[in-house]
């Protein structure tokens, strides 16, 4: 047995669904409006997990002109027969599709897209061998949990779109997942909207069309209420359950760490465990008050599953830990002897494909590190690094030319107002730092006893709660290049933890 700290996966990963094939889970999250999208996790004990790839890494996934938060919602993961299935919501696109493969890491084929609309479709295989899927719909001017039955390799509905749940009486029934346990059929949905108000309740039939009755403690997992007043952790819903080999159930859920003092959360919504145990009149029950615990006992060892990042740039191909805006433009991407060369495709503040690779921010103490360096013979460029939260909310340290003089550019952006420093510099390669905490983001510029820092802004400008538009993402700290050829080495991100 070992102990393990909430959350599980830490940064932005929300929307969790999860999946057990023998020993081994998988763990899907959404992704909006980055590439590749919706990424896949892998553990053999519920505690370490590591990204073994994404669902869809080619032109089938289209983000063009994605807004901040469009883009890929709430995946749902199962396995079938020898096949895994994964349905997800392309706001950006054709609405539900359905993706299969015989293996985890693909090929997957698909996405064949699902006539029923809404958001979050997730799929049911019932004992008979009928396939059904549920999505979160508008229903009589109302969000409504519709089904069908679907052909799960073609996406082909076999049934009418009927009404199976308008929720237990929160705003915004969504995520819903069908199980059927204890010769029962339970529907778990999110209520409330993914903010402070969030819950996760279910409810059960004998028939997989319903009628359901509620459970009698429902929410059975939430933290709008005052018991977790003080809980670091809020917004806690969407969630999916998984049964281990030794029978013991689990659930996987998104939720998020505020900052100190104020309900703002910058990070993302990320994913965390609870233990779930079912009572003697077979309701499931997570912990005594349906709260999540900062810790939980799982089976199996910790190993060292540290947070930090690192690329030298040594390798051919990028680490699946890194995510790019839209669809990316792969030839402004260039790897090679150990530096990444990045070519510029215009300003990140556009709803557009800029040049940013993008690395998940995973906790509040952060300090990152990258060398930078403009090639031989650029004159014209502008380049460097970001914490990066949407196109309106972003602090920036780059390297910008302009006629015969370079500058050092500290910016942030929120909305539409923009502000800069700008700092002469006769060099064309240094070191750029960014390390954060709680209250603000640090940036610094120089090497060894060089290094000066030039600037700082809040923390609180970075976060959701503050968005111009209802987002959903977290903080990256990414590479980019705006205008030109730059060219960057040894990229570091350690925590403090």
């Amino acid at each position: 047995m070992s102990n393990v700290n909430n959350p599980i996966i830490k940064g932005f990963n929300p929307d969790p669904s999860i999946c057990r094939v023998g020993n081994i889970y998988y763990l899907v999250t959404s992704t909006f409006e980055f590439f590749p999208g919706i990424t896949i996790y892998k553990s053999c004990n519920l505690i370490n997990w590591d990204i073994i790839g994404h669902c869809l890494t080619d032109d089938r996934l289209t983000l063009n002109n994605c807004r901040p938060s469009g883009g890929l919602y709430a995946p749902t993961i199962r396995y079938h027969d020898g096949y895994f299935f994964i349905t997800c919501t392309n706001v950006t696109d054709k609405g539900n599709f359905v993706l299969y493969s015989n293996s985890i890491t693909g090929p997957w084929n698909g996405p064949f897209w699902v006539e029923q609309g809404g958001i979050d479709p997730s799929l049911f295989f019932d004992d008979d061998g009928k396939c059904y899927l549920a999505s979160s719909c508008d229903w009589e001017g109302k969000t409504s949990i519709l089904q069908c039955e679907i052909d799960p390799y073609t996406g082909r509905q076999l049934s009418k779109s009927r009404l199976l749940s308008t929720g237990t009486g929160g705003k915004y029934p969504e995520a819903p997942h069908m199980y059927k346990i204890h010769n029962r059929y339970y529907l778990m949905l999110a209520e409330g909207g993914t903010e402070y108000g969030h819950m996760v309740t279910i409810q059960r039939s004998d028939n997989p069309w319903g009628p359901f009755e509620k459970c009698p403690h429902n929410p059975i997992l939430s933290h709008r209420g005052r018991n977790a007043q003080y809980s670091p952790f809020q917004c806690v819903g969407h969630a999916d359950i998984i049964e281990d080999p030794d029978g013991n159930w689990w659930m996987v859920s998104l939720g998020v760490r505020t900052l100190p003092g104020v309900l703002l959360h910058n990070l993302g919504r990320e994913t965390f465990l609870s233990r779930l145990v079912w009572t003697d009149d077979q309701w499931p029950k997570i912990n005594d008050e349906g709260l999540l615990t900062e810790t939980i006992t799982a089976e199996g060892e910790t190993k060292n599953d540290s947070i930090d990042f690192s690329d030298d740039f040594t390798d051919k191909s990028f680490s699946n830990e890194y995510l790019f805006l839209r669809n990316p433009r792969k030839e402004n991407y260039i790897r090679e002897n150990g530096r990444l060369l990045l070519k510029g495709a215009g300003s990140i503040s556009e709803n557009s494909s800029p040049t940013i690779a993008c690395i998940r921010q995973k906790d509040f103490e952060a300090h990152c590190r990258v060398n930078l360096e403009i090639p031989d013979g650029e004159s014209n460029f502008t380049g460097g690094i970001s914490a990066y939260y949407c196109s309106d909310q972003h602090y920036d340290l780059y390297l910008e030319n302009e006629g015969s003089d370079t500058y050092l550019v500290f910016t942030r952006t929120i909305y539409d107002v923009v502000k800069s420093d700008r700092f002469p510099v006769y060099e064309k390669k240094t070191a750029l730092y960014i390390d954060s905490d709680r209250d603000y983001y640090y940036f610094s510029a120089g090497n060894g006893d060089n290094k000066k820092m030039l600037g700082k802004a809040r923390v609180y400008g970075l976060c959701t709660e503050v968005s111009s538009s209802m987002t959903f993402t977290g903080v990256m700290i990414s590479l980019f290049c705006e205008k030109g050829t730059v060219g960057f080495r040894d990229f570091r991100i350690n925590y403090d933890l």
